[in-house]
């Protein structure tokens, strides 16, 4: 019985790990080397800083079906550094590619990644830098890692939040993990839901980039910003009062979430608030900017709402008058989305 309580302890969920063992096993053992370190490793932190230099990374690889939204996996890889770089209000200028390919592979798969990352490195002047790639019988699918790196831009500042502060949120609550879900179980839905109710429900691969809200936000007063991916809302919010060494009130009701999103999660008895929500981003702001945030996304096309607010205590919980709820916020562990893939 005490081993096989060892081996459950010693067991990890598929996604984002839980931020205990990030702690104790991780972030624990990292040391600061260097004194131009202005921004490291921590819970809530989507980028680094050494002196003008910033380092985001991104990685994807064949588990979730992002083929059937159009996505390849380099792009996907892609698109998460680029997102997190924009979160620092860098200008992007290299990548860094890793590439572990399954020996089922065919030299054809490699040539279509990389023309798809030079296209993109193209379109925004980057350079790659090199890079690794490596056949290994150990992975089971076409895994791409991207280490990105960007220029800090000149006079952007970032505090910590405070207590008091506004969290905001773009985008909706488990967005792409819903598009994945429609997008690849159309067969298995449309016993409840129409043809044309599913396809509404997948987004637009243009909807995964948030460098245009990060970017608008930084000049509109963010001093924080977050990207939500693994873990989903839920777990991006504790994250971010983590890295603000604060509790935060996050108000049920307020978080945008779409009926699709809804529904096809009561399909498969997931929780939409803990689903993979690449595409959307949390903004901490002053509560004298929450509305001047809102309303310069709004002119760029973009909605964004005030979801939460940062508080002295420690306590991290979601309150709700209609369900007459107040529980505690479990930090992330895991995703839902591997409830089905």
């Amino acid at each position: 019985m005490a081993g096989d309580k060892q081996k459950q302890d010693n067991e990890m969920n598929q996604g984002s790990i839980s931020e205990m063992i990030l702690k104790r096993s991780i972030l624990k053992h990292i040391r600061r080397n260097r004194k131009d370190l202005t921004y490291g490793a921590g819970v809530g932190h989507d980028f680094s800083a050494l002196g003008e230099m910033v380092i985001t990374h991104g990685i994807a690889d064949d588990r979730l079906p992002y083929s059937d939204m159009d996505i390849t996996v380099s792009e996907m890889a892609y698109q998460r550094a680029m997102n997190q770089l924009a979160l620092s209000g860098a200008i992007p200028v290299g990548i860094h590619i890793v590439m572990l390919v399954p020996i089922h592979e065919t030299e054809q798969r490699l040539r279509r990644e990389m023309e798809i990352l030079n296209h993109l490195a193209n379109e925004r002047q980057i350079q790659i830098l090199g890079g690794h790639t490596e056949v290994s019988s150990s992975v089971t699918g076409f895994t791409v890692s991207i280490t990105a790196y960007g220029r800090a831009a000149a006079g952007r500042t970032q505090r910590k939040p405070v207590s008091g502060d506004c969290l905001l949120m773009t985008g909706y609550a488990g967005m792409f993990g819903t598009s994945l879900i429609a997008a690849s179980k159309k067969n298995e839905l449309m016993s409840r839901f129409a043809e044309s109710y599913i396809r509404e429900a997948v987004i637009e691969k243009e909807n995964l980039d948030i460098t245009h809200a990060a970017e608008t936000a930084a000049l509109s007063g963010a001093i924080y910003m977050h990207d939500i991916s693994f873990g989903g809302v839920y777990g991006a919010v504790s994250q971010a009062a983590e890295a603000a060494k604060l509790g935060i009130c996050l108000e049920h009701e307020k978080v945008p979430v779409r009926q699709e999103g809804i529904e096809l999660c009561e399909f498969y008895n997931l929780n939409p608030y803990l689903l993979l929500g690449t595409g959307a981003l949390l903004i901490a702001c002053s509560k004298e900017d929450a509305g001047r945030m809102e309303e310069a996304l709004a002119k760029e096309g973009i909605s964004a709402s005030v979801i939460g607010t940062f508080t002295e205590q420690k306590e991290k919980i979601v309150v709700s008058e209609a369900l007459n709820m107040r529980r505690h916020l479990l930090p992330p562990d895991g995703d839902e989305i591997y409830k089905i893939f």
